[in-house]
């Protein structure tokens, strides 16, 4: 994290949020096995802000935790998409 912010920084870029795309189980690997990506949302230059996804109208919502739905196999009828609890 602090070497992507480094260079988000060198390349006069802003962090504007970080948000978190939440996997249904955790990888393989470490003691600590993750379960979540982080994304880092950088802007570029000084220009005013512009809300073009109308946040709030029509029971739109966006929020920085992403949850992912699960993929069971490569075989086929085996993909049927399951919701990741929240």
């Amino acid at each position: 994290m602090r070497e992507l912010l480094a260079a988000a920084n060198d390349a006069s870029l802003f962090l504007k949020n970080l948000c978190a795309w939440v996997k249904p189980s955790p990888g393989m690997g470490s003691f600590y096995r993750s379960q979540h990506e982080l994304v880092f949302v950088l802007k570029s230059g000084t220009a005013k802000h512009v809300n073009n996804f109308g946040l709030g109208a029509r029971g739109r919502n966006r929020s920085n935790l992403w949850p992912c739905p699960a993929v069971r196999g490569v075989r086929r009828g085996q993909n049927e998409m399951t919701e990741v609890a929240s």
